[in-house]
C-alpha cells in the first residue's frame, strides 16, 4: 500500500491545499467557535489525523489557540511534503499506519479519519475501531468522513476481496479500473 501512495504523492497528485469543508462543519458544530481550545485543565485540545497525507487539513487548526495537532500518514512523501510546508509539526507527524495508535491510550479528543479507514478489509476496520477506541478518552469524538458507498461507481469496477471474516468482505474490492482510484488497494465500501 504504501508504495503506491508515495507514488501518487511523488507525481504530484493530491496535494491538497484547504480543509475539507465537511471536517471544518463537524469541528465547530461539536467545538463551537472560541478564542481557545484549550481544556478546563489547561491543556491543550489534542486532535489527531489518520492519513492526514499533506496535512490539508491542519489549515482548520493551525492559528487557532489551545490545539494540538497530530497526524499520521503511511506515505513517507506525504509526510516530507507536509513538513516542508509545516515544519512545526516535526513532532506530531508520523509515518505509520493506524496500528500505531495502540502507543496512544485514553490521549485524544479528537481524532479524524477522512476516507483512510475505508482503505482496509473488514479486519482492518474491526481493528481500526478498537484503537480509535482505546486512544479517544472518555469525551472523545470521532470523525468517519468520505466512506465510499456501495453506490459509488467504482464499486462496480473492483474484484472482490476474500479476508479472515469471509462473512463481512461481501463490500470490500481491489485492483480498480477507474480513474482517480488507486489500482492495487483494498477500498471497502459502506
Amino acid at each position: 500500500m504504501e508504495k503506491t501512495w508515495n507514488e501518487i504523492y511523488i507525481a504530484g497528485q493530491q496535494l491538497n491545499e484547504f480543509a475539507f469543508t465537511n471536517l471544518v462543519s463537524l469541528f465547530y458544530k461539536f467545538f463551537s467557535k472560541k478564542e481557545n481550545y484549550s481544556l478546563s485543565n489547561g491543556t491543550d485540545l489534542k486532535i489527531l489525523e489518520i492519513g492526514c497525507g499533506v496535512c490539508n487539513n491542519f489549515n482548520l487548526f493551525k492559528d487557532l489557540n489551545g490545539i494540538q495537532y497530530f497526524g499520521f500518514d503511511i506515505s513517507e512523501a506525504a509526510i516530507d511534503i507536509a513538513l516542508a510546508k509545516f515544519p512545526n509539526l516535526k513532532s506530531t507527524l508520523q509515518i505509520s499506519n493506524f496500528n500505531y495508535l495502540e502507543k496512544f491510550e485514553n490521549y485524544f479528543d479528537s481524532i479524524i479519519d477522512r476516507s483512510a479507514g475505508c482503505y482496509n478489509d473488514w479486519d482492518g476496520l474491526l481493528k481500526l475501531s478498537a484503537n480509535v477506541y482505546k486512544s479517544l478518552n472518555t469525551d472523545g469524538l470521532y470523525f468517519g468522513l468520505d466512506y465510499f458507498s456501495t453506490e459509488h461507481p467504482a464499486y462496480q469496477k473492483g474484484i472482490p476481496v476474500v479476508g479472515n471474516s469471509q462473512d463481512y468482505n461481501f463490500n470490500t474490492r481491489s485492483h480498480f479500473d477507474f480513474p482517480g482510484f488507486p489500482t492495487r488497494e483494498q477500498i471497502h465500501f459502506v
